[in-house]
C-alpha cells in the first residue's frame, strides 16, 4: 500500500484544548512573547523538542509496573545491561538519570584543563560538560554542513582533513577523546557515514586517541545508513547499528530521544580503569552505579526503549512523516534546510521573513507567530538564543543564522497532526509580510529560556490587506507556481539515493499524465545501479557524461502504433512530453533535479534495455538531489551557471488569430 500508517493502535489519550487566536495572543502577552513560558495546556501541537517528549509501549509500562526497585542488585538494572550489550557491545553498562550526566561523568574521568576536545557538532549539555572540566570543545563539521541547500546525504560526518590538522597542531596527548554525535543534531538529525565513521576511527587509533559516540539518534543514524550508502543499503538495521557502536570506544546515551522514554541515559564501553573512576564520581553526584539516580521502572522503560528503537515500522513511519512535512513546505517555496533530518525540519527565518533584520530577532517572531495562527509551538534557533555573546574585546559575536525547529515527538502525533502544522505554516507563510519584528524588554540569565519580549510597533501580525505581496517580497518570478520556478535542468548531482517511495511518487505522476483519447502510448524504465545501467551510460554522447552520477536514469519509451492519430498528426510524442513534464514537476515538488535529454545514442539504448520494435527511446531524465556544481568540468559547469531565457511573450503567444511578432 501507497499510505504509510501509523504503526501503532493509540489504547491512551490525552484531550487537546482548542483555543482562539484570541486565546493564543492573550498566551503569547502573557508569557512576554516567550514560547517556553506558555503553559503546555495552551499548545495545539507541541514540537519544541523531541527529547523526553515521546510515547511509550504498552511493553514498556508493563514491564514498569513490574520493576525490582531493590537498592542494590536490582533485576531491573541486570535487564538493562542484557539490553544494552546486546545493542552496544560493550562490557560496562552503568546508567545515569539523563545524557548530559553521562557526558558529564565521562568529561569528569577524561578531560583536563587546556584539553581539546573535537567533534562534529557538539550538543550544549556536550560543550558544558566539556568546559566544566577544563577543557575546550571544538566543531568539525563539513563543509556541506552549514549550506542550508546542500543535498549532501551525510552532513553529519566530521571534517577528516581538518581533525587531522587539529591533532598535529595540538598534538595527539591534549586530545583525551573525541565526540560524533550520531546523527548531528545540527540540521535536525543529519546523518554520519559509517565510511566517514570508519576512517575517524582509523584516524583516532592511530594516535592513541579514543573515539566516543553520543548516540541520543543512533536509530536514525542507522536507518539512514541503510537507506544512504550503498554499502549497507537493505541491510538488517541491528546489523548496521553494530557495526557502527564497534567503531567507537564506548557510547554516551540520552535515551530520552531514540530511546524513547521520559527519562534516561547510559555509559557503555570496554575500559576497565574508565569504570572505576566513573562509577566513583557517580556515586558522589548521581547515586549508586546499579540506578544512576533512576528509579528501577526507568531502567524497565529504557531497556524495552533500547529493543524497540530500531524497529523498521516505527522509524520508516517516524522518518516518512518529517520527510512529508518538509516536503510539502518545499513545494510551496518555504526556505527550509535541505535534506531534512530525521527528528526535526528546520525552517530559515531569515529567508521566510526577508524585512526583518537579525536584530528583529526573526527566528522568534516566526515562531510566535505560528502560535498565533495555529497553535503550534517550535523552538527558536538564532538571534535569541545565540545571540548576546561577546569576544575578547566586548564586541557582539555575529549570529550565522535564524531557524525555527519542527522537533517531532516519537509515536505522539498522528499524521492528522501533521497535516495541521503543514497548513498552519502554510498560512503564515502567505502572510509572512504581516509578521513584525521582535524586541527584548528585560533579558535576564540564558535568555532565550528567561526574556521578555514585546512586538515592534505594538503588533505581531499586522492589519490585513491585499494578500498580493510587495514586489520586494514575491517569491515567483514571472512563473505562475513556485514548482514551475524552481524548476531548473542542472546537471550535478548530489551523492544521495532517491528513497523508492520518492520514485513510486514520480511513477505515479507519470502515470496519470493526459493522454489524447487516453492511449497511453509510453513506458518509463528506470535505472540505477546494474549492468543495464553501465550499459547506458556507453550511451550518452560527447557532453552528456554528468548524468552517470545521477542516482537515477530514466528512459521514456513511446509506442507510436498504440498512440491515437488525428488529421494525420500521431501523437505519440505529444503525449510522452505530458508525461515526462509530469514526472518533472514531481521530481521538483519532491526536491529533485530531473533533467530531460536527448543527448543518447537511440538505437544503443534501445538494445541496452532490452526494448523492441516498434518502441523508440524519446527520451533519458536524469534524477536525483541537487549537488554542488563545482565539481563538474568547466564547460558543463558554464551551462549549469547560464541565465535562464525564453522567447518574450510576443514571439510565442497572440489571442484571437495569428499574428507575426510585431516588428517581423
Amino acid at each position: 500500500m501507497r499510505t504509510i500508517i501509523e504503526p501503532f493502535r493509540i489504547w491512551t489519550v490525552r484531550p487537546i484544548r482548542p483555543t482562539s487566536p484570541e486565546e493564543r495572543l492573550a498566551a503569547l502577552e502573557a508569557a512576554g512573547y516567550n514560547l517556553l513560558k506558555i503553559p503546555a495546556r495552551d499548545v495545539t501541537v507541541d514540537l519544541v523538542t523531541d527529547s523526553g517528549t515521546g510515547a511509550m509501549s504498552s511493553q514498556q509500562w508493563a514491564a514498569m509496573m513490574t520493576a525490582d526497585e531493590a537498592y542494590a542488585g536490582s533485576e531491573s538494572l541486570f535487564r538493562l545491561e542484557d539490553a544494552a550489550r546486546e545493542l552496544f557491545g560493550y562490557r560496562h553498562v552503568i546508567p545515569t538519570h539523563q545524557g548530559r550526566a553521562a557526558k558529564r561523568l565521562v568529561c569528569a574521568a577524561l578531560v583536563e584543563q587546556g584539553s581539546t576536545v573535537p567533534g562534529n557538532t557538539h550538543l550544549e549539555t556536550t560543550r558544558s560538560a566539556v568546559r566544566s572540566a577544563g577543557g575546550e570543545a571544538v566543531e568539525l563539521p563539513i563543509p556541506e554542513a552549514s549550506a542550508n541547500d546542500s543535498f549532501h546525504p551525510f552532513k553529519g560526518n566530521i571534517d577528516l582533513d581538518r581533525l587531522r590538522q587539529l591533532i598535529e597542531r595540538v598534538g595527539a596527548k591534549s586530545i583525551p577523546v573525541v565526540f560524533i554525535a550520531v546523527s548531528s543534531p545540527a540540521g535536525g538529525g543529519q546523518p554520519v557515514s559509517l565510511e566517514n565513521l570508519r576512517a575517524a576511527r582509523e584516524l583516532t587509533a592511530r594516535h592513541g586517541i579514543r573515539l566516543f559516540l553520543d548516540c541520543a539518534y543512533f536509530a536514525e543514524n542507522a536507518y539512514f545508513v541503510q537507506q544512504r550508502e550503498e554499502r549497507w543499503r537493505g541491510r538488517p538495521l541491528h546489523e548496521v547499528a553494530r557495526e557502527m557502536f564497534r567503531l567507537g570506544d564506548g557510547v554516551m546515551l540520552s535515551a530520552r530521544k531514540d530511546g524513547i522514554v521520559n527519562t534516561g541515559g547510559l555509559l557503555a564501553f570496554d575500559e576497565d580503569d574508565l569504570a572505576q573512576k566513573v562509577r566513583r564520581t557517580l556515586v558522589r553526584t548521581e547515586g549508586l552505579a546499579t540506578h544512576g539516580g533512576l528509579a528501577a521502572r526507568d531502567l524497565e522503560g529504557m531497556a524495552i526503549g533500547l529493543q524497540e528503537a530500531l524497529d523498521p515500522n516505527h522509524l520508516a513511519h517516524r522518518l516518512e512523516s518529517v520527510e512529508h512535512v518538509a516536503r510539502s513546505l518545499a513545494r510551496e517555496g518555504v526556505p527550509i534546510v535541505q535534506p531534512p533530518g530525521g527528528h526535526a525540519v528546520l525552517v530559515d527565518a531569515r529567508a521566510f521573513l526577508p524585512h526583518l533584520d537579525p536584530v528583529d530577532l526573526p527566528a522568534q517572531a516566526l515562531a510566535c507567530a505560528l502560535y498565533l495562527v495555529g497553535g503550534i509551538r517550535a523552538a527558536e534557533l538564532g538571534s535569541l538564543k545565540l545571540g548576546g555573546r561577546t569576544d575578547a574585546q566586548g564586541k557582539p559575536l555575529p549570529v550565522s543564522h535564524d531557524l525555527v525547529r519542527f522537533s517531532f515527538p516519537r509515536r505522539t502525533y498522528t499524521r492528522s497532526h501533521i497535516d495541521y502544522v503543514i497548513e498552519a505554516t502554510l498560512e503564515l507563510w502567505s502572510n509572512r509580510h504581516r509578521v513584525s519584528g521582535l524586541e527584548i524588554v528585560e533579558e535576564g540569565e540564558r535568555r532565550h529560556l528567561t526574556a521578555v519580549l514585546c512586538p515592534k510597533g505594538g503588533r505581531l501580525m499586522q492589519e490585513e490587506h491585499a494578500r498580493e505581496l510587495p514586489p520586494d517580497l514575491r517569491a515567483l518570478g514571472p512563473c505562475s507556481h513556485p514548482l514551475l520556478e524552481r524548476r531548473r535542468s542542472t546537471r550535478a548531482f548530489a551523492e544521495l539515493l532517491v528513497s523508492d517511495a520518492a520514485i513510486d511518487r514520480l511513477i505515479q505522476s507519470f502515470r496519470w499524465a493526459p493522454s489524447c483519447a487516453n492511449k497511453q502510448p509510453w513506458r518509463l524504465i528506470l535505472t540505477r545501479r546494474s549492468p543495464e545501467r553501465d550499459a547506458l551510460h556507453r550511451t550518452l554522447i560527447e557532453g552528456n557524461e554528468w548524468a552517470r552520477t545521477a542516482p537515477l536514469l530514466a528512459a521514456v519509451a513511446m509506442n507510436p502504433a498504440r498512440a491515437s492519430t488525428v488529421n494525420g498528426i500521431n501523437y505519440a510524442a505529444f503525449d510522452c512530453g505530458l508525461a515526462v513534464e509530469n514526472l518533472i514537476i514531481a521530481a521538483v515538488a519532491e526536491g529533485l533535479v530531473a533533467h530531460p535529454m536527448a543527448g543518447y545514442d537511440e538505437p544503443a539504448a534501445r538494445a541496452a534495455l532490452a526494448v523492441p520494435e516498434p518502441w523508440r527511446i524519446v527520451a533519458l531524465v536524469a534524477v536525483g538531489f541537487p549537488g554542488d556544481s563545482g565539481r563538474l568540468d568547466a564547460a558543463t559547469r558554464a551551462k549549469d551557471d547560464r541565465p535562464r531565457q525564453r522567447q518574450p511573450t510576443a514571439q510565442i503567444a497572440c489571442f484571437e488569430r495569428w499574428r507575426e511578432e510585431e516588428g517581423k
